[in-house]
């Protein structure tokens, strides 16, 4: 989850190799390839990374690990908007929330993901004004709790958000937006000693755009 996808997919590979050597591993598997599937929907691997959140969740179900599921959801629901399947990302998320909520107040993080990955998706999908609430929404929360690892993603995607409304304005205000991104991307690359190599790369070519 630090950027180094290269490294994670050799990481990832040299495990399951491990894996395959121990019997009755499919918790390890799980916990190996679905909890943190970051590199390969970064990378633009959707199918593989749909198909291993999706066996994860059929293993956590199984064996009533309803903790873990909003998070599996939330992960599926971002696969999901990334190849814009919106109404399917929409209804994973909103399902995930209800679980947090139903879980308590101890899922700050995992709400914070899901406000996170639905602003995002937003945004892509042209609705700039409710992205940005989301993407602000959890950008409150993760501030709010010192989730600071969390942050330089939300900053890039609001950064991003901001370019994209300035193209639609005229002066003053494109450059005010404008200005609100470069904002953005510097506070990305304030966090970069939490080591998010790959946030720290959109951060400066946010800036170089």
């Amino acid at each position: 989850n630090l950027g180094f996808w290269q490294q994670s997919e050799q990481t990832t590979a040299d495990g399951l190799k491990l894996l395959d050597q121990i019997p009755n591993s499919e918790f390890l598997r799980v916990r190996l390839m679905a909890h943190s599937p970051w590199y390969l929907i970064w990378t633009g691997q959707y199918m593989k990374a749909k198909q291993e959140i999706e066996q994860g969740l059929r293993f956590i179900e199984r064996v009533s690990d309803v903790t873990s599921v909003p998070f599996f959801l939330n992960s599926i629901g971002l696969v999901l908007g990334l190849q814009k399947c919106y109404t399917e990302s929409y209804d994973l998320l909103l399902d995930a929330n209800a679980r947090f909520d139903q879980l308590g107040g101890t899922n700050t993080f995992g709400k914070a993901m899901a406000f996170g990955f639905w602003g995002t998706i937003l945004r892509r999908q042209g609705n700039f004004a409710d992205a940005e609430i989301y993407l602000e929404r959890s950008l409150s929360l993760k501030q709010g709790a010192k989730m600071m690892g969390g942050v330089p993603e939300l900053r890039n995607w609001l950064g991003e958000l901001s370019e994209v409304r300035a193209k639609r304005e005229e002066p003053p205000a494109r450059m005010e937006l404008l200005s609100l991104a470069e904002q953005h991307y510097r506070y990305a690359l304030d966090l970069r000693w939490t080591g998010r190599k790959h946030y720290e790369c959109v951060a400066l070519t946010g800036l170089t755009r």
